[in-house]
């Protein structure tokens, strides 16, 4: 008799010796046990298969042999069974985790190992080897983790930190945007084609209809105005900063902000008034923004923690599809209102001083678009450039407004008067109208126009157009000449 499947075969030391009793020849017929003598139980349910525990097996079969049977002896068997196992989930063993699969050596001295349901010594050998490695596959996880984070939160603080200090360039920080891939503007579509007429004197209005919306606003007859430019809080636009009209007067650059509402349209924009085309350039808050007389270059001032008056001036080309660049002052950080020279090679600007208190003062200076060749000129602040190059306006020691050349060379007119504060106009920073005739200069209790020379001062409206931020100036709107 022997047992099928590739079990090891059961056998008598008679083999082949005397013949099968003639009644094993017979088919095998199920049937009750009918005394003790049967030691092997045969089941019609189990489709005449060994019945152990009255638990059918699946495929041990009896076959007739070729040596006479003992059916008073027990029929022995031992399967190979597997203790249960709790996987280790917590260091990534799954329920698909495969051990090497093995039949237990079913002998008596290993009895009690199989028996106690403790798996044997080689497969416990394996279980021990299959959670080191499963234990350190998870440390090299986290491993791996942990210095992604550390690598996102550095490129994070770059973004943020590069921004800050670029707001016109590359980057999603808070002062950079992605530039556009190709050039944004031509020359030819800023630049003023031939001289120009003053138009409108236009500024941030802060009484206007609805309340809600920002407005560049002229200023007409008797002081009114009436918009622009209307930059609706429905979009996005709560508060303006600065603006500027290029040499043509047919684009408006602007910065918006908010103070109190997060705005995806915050930053700096460019705005074509006959379509209606409405453009950021870069995220975050600009001040004091000077258009170049040839039209292709925006000069403006990145503030400072409020209420800082002082800032980083940064140079955008927008012809080019490169970030805005920072202009090397070597004094980055203390700098404010850059105006560009009639050539656009060099721009002057006033600098802070590192003193603090009553010996803290500005000076006035100007640099080529490299960072060299500064040249001091005077001591004052908000300088402006004339449009025809001879002459800068500035806020001198006393306030109201001095004239000087590009050389430093002060310029007295005679309406300045006699004295140490022989100055014109009124306490405000002056703005030239594109003709270079006028002077407009803004106060908190309104805005104020006299002649280049000191004559004529007038108040035009009580609007003071400083912006939200203080910041702002007026501006006339550039007319082709008829």
């Amino acid at each position: 008799m022997r047992a099928r499947h590739n079990l090891t075969p059961w056998g008598c030391p008679s083999d082949r010796d005397p013949p099968p009793a003639p009644e094993l020849e017979q088919p095998l017929v199920a049937q009750d046990a009918k005394s003790t003598k049967h030691s092997v139980c045969v089941d019609a349910e189990n489709r005449g298969e060994v019945a152990r525990r009255r638990q059918s097996f699946s495929w041990p079969r009896l076959t007739v042999g070729d040596c006479a049977p003992n059916l008073s002896r027990n029929l022995n068997m031992q399967l190979c069974r597997l203790p249960a196992i709790d996987l280790d989930t917590e260091h990534d063993a799954i329920h698909s985790s495969f051990i090497g699969g093995s039949f237990v050596d079913a002998t008596a001295r290993r009895q009690p190992e199989i028996v106690s349901g403790q798996p044997p010594r080689q497969l416990r050998e394996r279980l021990s080897a299959l959670i080191k490695e499963a234990r350190e596959r998870a440390r090299r996880r986290r491993r791996r983790i942990a210095a992604a984070v550390i690598v996102l939160s550095a490129a994070a603080a770059i973004l943020v930190f590069g921004g800050f200090f670029n707001s016109g360039g590359g980057g999603g920080g808070t002062n950079g945007a992605t530039p556009p891939s190709r050039p944004f503007l031509t020359p030819r579509a800023t630049a003023a084609s031939r001289p120009v007429a003053n138009g409108p004197l236009t500024l941030i209005a802060n009484h206007h209809v609805p309340q809600d919306n920002e407005q560049i606003a002229a200023v007409g007859v008797f002081g009114a105005t009436g918009p622009v430019f209307d930059c609706p809080a429905a979009k996005g636009c709560y508060e303006l900063t600065t603006f500027a009209w290029s040499p043509n007067g047919r684009w408006l650059a602007f910065g918006a902000t908010s103070i109190s509402h997060a705005s995806d349209y915050n930053g700096l924009r460019l705005y074509n008034l006959a379509t209606g085309r409405d453009v950021r350039l870069s995220r975050g808050d600009v001040l004091q923004l000077s258009w170049s007389h040839g039209g292709s270059k925006l000069a403006y001032l990145v503030s400072l923690p409020f209420p800082s008056s002082s800032g980083l001036v940064y140079i955008r080309d927008l012809t080019s599809s490169a970030p805005a660049e920072l202009l090397d002052t070597g004094t980055a950080g203390r700098d404010a209102a850059p105006t560009w020279s009639p050539d656009d090679r060099r721009i002057a600007l006033a600098t802070r001083t590192v003193e603090s208190g009553a010996g803290r003062h500005w000076f006035i200076s100007t640099i080529a678009l490299d960072g060299t060749h500064r040249r001091f000129l005077a001591r004052g602040s908000s300088p402006a450039w004339s449009p025809g190059g001879r002459l800068i306006a500035y806020r001198g020691a006393c306030g109201r407004i001095r004239l000087m050349r590009p050389t430093g060379k002060r310029i007295v007119p005679a309406a300045a008067g006699p004295g140490a504060c022989a100055e014109i106009g009124v306490a405000g920073p002056p703005v030239w109208s594109p003709d270079g005739t006028h002077i407009a200069m803004p106060t908190r209790s309104g805005t104020y126009v006299m002649d280049a020379d000191g004559r004529h001062l007038r108040l035009v409206t009580t609007e003071s157009g400083l912006g939200t931020l203080l910041h702002a100036l007026p501006a006339w709107q550039p007319l082709p000449k008829r």
